[in-house]
């Protein structure tokens, strides 16, 4: 949550994202899932049917492009609120690349 100068904290969750930024959220997902899959491989994950903790297998251990649509929203939820606290707070620059692109 947003905190005031007083740090008490301020909801963000429905302050809205304008529509240029939904590839700014496609990226943040594709790129979140890529670096998790990383990471689980390094671990020593595989893909299975079913998820296994002790044989370390995931259902999820695929590309970004071939997750379930229950885990891309996941994904979506996660990088559309960590947008709207960057977009709130001010504090770091975010241009979508179509704006980049009108620019040139």
């Amino acid at each position: 949550m947003k905190t005031n100068q007083s740090n008490v904290p301020v909801d963000v969750s429905n302050e809205p994202i304008p529509a240029e930024y939904s590839p700014v959220i496609e990226e943040m997902c594709r790129r979140n899932h890529k670096g998790w899959l990383a990471r689980q491989k390094a671990d020593g994950w595989r893909l299975g049917k079913e998820y296994n903790v002790a044989f370390k297998r995931d259902p999820d251990m695929l590309p970004y492009k071939d997750l379930s649509s229950e885990r891309k929203e996941m994904y979506k939820e996660h990088a559309t609120s960590l947008l709207r606290y960057f977009l709130v707070l001010d504090c770091c620059k975010i241009v979508p690349k179509i704006r980049l692109a009108k620019s040139k």
